[in-house]
């Protein structure tokens, strides 16, 4: 048999690769997207934006994880009732900077890990809270997405576009809590059917698939039980997304561009779906391609300043990210190579 020269090479340095080469096709992005632009009047925009407005951003999104911090509280209870809200605000912030860093949202598997290690529980069970929270992150902003595309005097072409995606996450978030739902109210026939489903899966593997789905079932039963508790985490997280939204606000502010309020909820509510979908380290190049397709989808046709707009929202997402991952893993008494350590452990 042949033997290729850098098979060995490329699977032994495939992750790195990767990220490579998603931050390579991001970049391309960018440089098309500037390359179509009127790169003069880019500049002229650039002088003339208010550092207040863009204060006001930052603290929009510290506050944003504020908000997520006391609802990873609330979804932790059913494993743990005393998790501090201190260390999962910069637990929060650790998982987001490595988001930043590396792709695939790899950053959801070291909050787990870190926040197991910092509040004495076990990985399924941070893992499993993590994943309902994005259950609610989803229904969320679909429903945001519903209330503000009627606040906003779109032509009927856009309007359609953004109904219709707004129809795929809806669909996606009937079906995860019609799934939800029946496993709550059927645990165990559910671990039973899953468990002669994964039959052929390694027995150590199964064990651990197994008790993940256990895990996650019991922090979603408090939801379902509990109408309050439900409608505590419900409003949290539309604090959560509206303190984003709002920053969005902000950034456009800066640039002495006011939106209604139809127009950045429903941009804040695409661009945070966005995030679902793949992307480089840092959202290189794609959070600009992504920002500026929104709003034009909208309504909005100057791209050169949609793209000025959008390239200082990334800016001041990622160094807000980034200053609040660095002093988490100061508070949290970790290291940049323990918190990579712990991206491996997650991958193996």
């Amino acid at each position: 048999m042949v033997r290729w020269p850098f098979r060995d090479f490329i699977r032994r340095h495939d992750w790195l690769i990767k990220i490579i080469t998603l931050f390579s096709v991001g970049s391309l992005l960018l440089v098309f997207m500037l390359l179509n632009i009127r790169v003069e009047r880019l500049q002229a925009m650039m002088q003339y934006v208010s550092p207040v407005w863009l204060l006001y951003s930052s603290l929009s999104l510290l506050i944003s994880f504020f908000f997520k911090a006391l609802r990873w509280r609330l979804l932790l209870r059913p494993f743990k009732n005393s998790a501090r809200v201190s260390n999962l605000f910069w637990i929060i912030g650790v998982g987001f900077l490595v988001n930043t860093l590396l792709p695939i949202r790899v950053g959801d598997v070291a909050r787990a890990y870190v926040v197991g290690e910092k509040e004495g529980l076990d990985f399924a069970p941070s893992l499993s809270s993590i994943v309902v929270e994005k259950v609610l992150d989803m229904i969320g902003l679909l429903g945001m997405g519903l209330v503000a595309v009627f606040f906003m005097p779109l032509g009927s072409g856009s309007q359609g576009w953004i109904m219709q995606g707004l129809k795929v996450v809806g669909v996606v978030v009937a079906a995860l809590l019609f799934v939800t739902a029946l496993a709550v109210v059927r645990e165990e026939s559910m671990l039973t059917f899953l468990d002669r489903l994964s039959i052929s899966i390694p027995l150590l593997a199964r064990v651990r698939v197994l008790k993940f789905i256990k895990n996650f079932i019991g922090g979603l039963k408090p939801l379902y039980v509990n109408v309050k508790l439900l409608f505590i985490n419900m409003a949290l997280t539309v604090a959560d997304w509206f303190t984003f939204c709002l920053g969005i606000f902000f950034i456009f502010a800066a640039f002495n561009f006011v939106i209604p309020i139809g127009a950045f909820v429903l941009g804040g509510v695409l661009v945070g779906l966005s995030y679902l979908l793949p992307a480089p380290p840092g959202y290189a190049g794609t959070y600009e391609v992504y920002w500026t397709l929104i709003f034009m989808a909208m309504g909005f046709t100057e791209s050169d300043l949609l793209l000025a707009i959008g390239l200082f929202s990334h800016v001041v997402s990622v160094l807000v990210t980034a200053v609040v991952g660095y002093l988490g893993i100061i508070w949290l008494g970790l290291s940049f190579g323990k918190v990579l350590g712990v991206v491996r452990r997650g991958k193996s």
